[in-house]
């Protein structure tokens, strides 16, 4: 008996690309030599495998200082891995922005130095890539809410 199979597509560039984490260091938003080979593959992903995904991309920062402080610091390196990308050959018109968090989406409990590790305040660090659409040569194969 046949029996056709619906699929979902992968809509997480983390799967897609094999990623880990990219962090940054604490107060700074330069990109890493670990971050970078990281960043590589996104570069990868988005010049060879999926030439028409198209992304977001959204920083946030540890629990540490201000949300003014951390606004501006998720920024810059919101921006630093946007600039990241295009200048290692990612396409401008597919990262549609580049923004920010601060430190209103933590991944874990830490409410500041004195209740964390070093490590548990680096988790927060970080940059994600949510996908928009992926498209494939002819037509559109996904696309996020």
């Amino acid at each position: 008996m046949l029996q056709d199979i619906v699929l979902e597509p992968v809509l997480d560039l983390k799967l897609l690309a094999n990623l880990n984490k990219i962090y940054f260091d604490f107060n700074k938003s330069d990109i890493r030599t670990d971050a970078a080979l990281e960043l590589d593959k996104v570069v990868k992903l988005m010049t060879e495998t999926y030439l028409q995904m198209i992304i977001k991309l959204e920083a946030h920062t540890d629990p540490v200082r201000s949300h003014r402080y951390n606004d501006d610091l998720s920024e810059r390196r919101a921006k630093s891995t946007y600039e990241y990308l295009i200048m290692n050959g990612v396409p401008r018109h597919h990262i549609i922005s580049y923004k920010g968090f601060g430190k209103r989406i933590l991944i874990n409990n830490c409410t500041g130095e004195n209740d964390c590790t070093p490590e548990e305040l680096e988790l927060n660090r970080r940059t994600e890539f949510p996908i928009i659409q992926i498209k494939g040569a002819n037509n559109l194969l996904a696309k996020s809410k």
